[in-house]
C-alpha cells in the first residue's frame, strides 16, 4: 500500500490527481482578506490554498499582527 506521500508524488508524475482547489479566497476568507488592504510594515505574499500560507495567516489573526495581503491572495 503506497502512503499518502508516495501516491501525491505518482499522481504528479503522471498528470492531474483530480482534485480542485480553490484559486481565491472564499466565504469567511474573502472577508477577512479583504480588511487587511491597508499598508502594514508585513505584507503576506502567497496563494490561499497553499497550507504554508494558512498557517502564517491563522498566526497573525490569532496573535493579532496587524499585516497587508497581497493582491495576489484575491
Amino acid at each position: 500500500m503506497l502512503s499518502f506521500y508516495q501516491s501525491s508524488i505518482m499522481s504528479s508524475a503522471t498528470g492531474d490527481s483530480g482534485k480542485q482547489y480553490h484559486k481565491e479566497a472564499t466565504g469567511l476568507a474573502l472577508q477577512t482578506v479583504q480588511q487587511h488592504h491597508k499598508p502594514e510594515d508585513i505584507t503576506l505574499f502567497g496563494s490561499c490554498f497553499c497550507p504554508f500560507v494558512q498557517r502564517v495567516w491563522v498566526a497573525f489573526e490569532h496573535l493579532g499582527i496587524p499585516y497587508k495581503v497581497s493582491d495576489f491572495m484575491l
